[in-house]
């Protein structure tokens, strides 16, 4: 490689840091640094063959201070050449890398240690964002999660306001006649059986997601260490065969079996094996419930429901969605703590992130300037 490729990967590198990091720390997304780092492009790419050379050591000089700054945060353990053409690469194919992210996979093979503000136990193939959104993470079963509770307090809040209205208008006797009112109370009380079903539906994907993120997510670390039988269980299948594939409530106890040092199953969900009502309700009624909503077929379970019925099934979901995916966090990972990313799967920093979220939306409906 000469020198001119060499010292372009060394910027590359730099570009790289300075994209990880936030804005208000001085990364990329500040104009002065973007500017600078296509300034230099451009001058190593254009230079002749007697000003590289003539300004090659003060330039390599910059770049390495540049590095050795960000050396408490990131320390490379690939080759920076190595990691300069994975990125470069990353741009071909028309992928718009700082709209996506990159995999956090990658950047723990490619670094010794990532000392940034990133939430425990990460997904393997969770994005992290880059420029504007340096700081900031993306993985499936996070925003399905965010979604979920945000068709909860939607269907609470239309459940609300549809009584309030109701008692509203009984105020006065000539309204008990008035078709239109009757048909808007009507839609809102269909309106409230659709945020809960949604709901219902996002929660179970939600936990689908989860459960099989962590498999992918070890299948990924541990790629060179696995048997063919566990690649195929932790990525949701019993063999190589098409369509084999394992139940959830399979994977559970694979997952288990595969991540757990000692191996064994302490956490017994197959349908033969429950033992409690919780797992019972949720892989039974819950389920069925949201197999309906998904495809219907009137030999299923119903899918009409009073509003009051929809809100209380919506809810109960959400409580066993969260209660299930911890003691199986816990049974596959006993010494782990909860993961941050998911808000430690507790119900009141998820539901009290999804009443913000509302008001935050109902604020630009109203065309409100938002201070807090």
């Amino acid at each position: 490689m000469d020198d001119r490729n060499r010292l372009n990967n060394k910027l590359i590198y730099v570009q790289l840091l300075f994209s990880l990091t936030p804005k208000e720390y001085g990364g990329i997304a500040n104009s002065e640094v973007k500017e600078m780092i296509q300034g230099l492009h451009n001058w190593i790419i254009n230079s002749t063959d007697e000003e590289l050379s003539k300004k090659e050591n003060e330039v390599n000089q910059f770049l390495d201070s540049i590095i050795e700054k960000y050396k408490d945060k990131f320390e490379n353990i690939k080759d920076i050449d190595v990691i300069a053409t994975e990125f470069n690469n990353f741009f071909r194919g028309n992928n718009n890398v700082y709209s996506k992210g990159v995999e956090y996979g990658w950047l723990i093979e490619i670094f010794n240690y990532l000392k940034l503000p990133y939430p425990n136990y990460l997904p393997y193939q969770t994005k992290i964002g880059l420029g504007i959104h340096a700081g900031n993470i993306s993985v499936e079963e996070e925003f399905l999660l965010r979604d979920a509770f945000y068709l909860l307090v939607k269907a609470e809040d239309t459940f609300n306001k549809m009584h309030e209205y109701s008692n509203f208008v009984k105020q006065n006797e000539k309204n008990k006649e008035n078709q239109y009112i009757f048909r808007a109370l009507s839609n809102t009380n269909q309106t409230v059986a659709t945020y809960s079903r949604l709901s219902i539906i996002s929660f179970y994907s939600f936990f689908e997601a989860f459960i099989n993120s962590i498999g992918y997510d070890y299948y990924c670390r541990n790629i060179d260490r696995l048997t063919n039988i566990q690649k195929n269980n932790l990525l949701g299948r019993e063999s190589n065969k098409p369509n084999d594939f394992l139940s959830i409530e399979e994977k559970i106890e694979r997952l288990q079996q595969i991540i757990r040092e000692d191996k064994t199953v302490v956490l017994k969900i197959n349908k033969k094996k429950r033992t409690s009502n919780d797992y019972r309700l949720f892989f039974d009624e819950i389920k069925k419930l949201r197999n309906s909503s998904v495809h219907f077929s009137p030999s299923k379970e119903s899918i009409w429901r009073k509003p009051d019925e929809w809100i209380e099934k919506a809810h109960k979901t959400s409580i066993l969605t969260l209660q299930i995916s911890r003691e199986i966090w816990k049974a596959i990972f006993p010494t782990k703590n909860l993961p941050e990313y998911l808000n430690e799967l507790r119900f009141e920093l998820n539901y009290n992130l999804a009443k913000q979220r509302l008001q935050d939306v109902v604020k630009i409906e109203n065309k409100e300037i938002i201070s807090d």
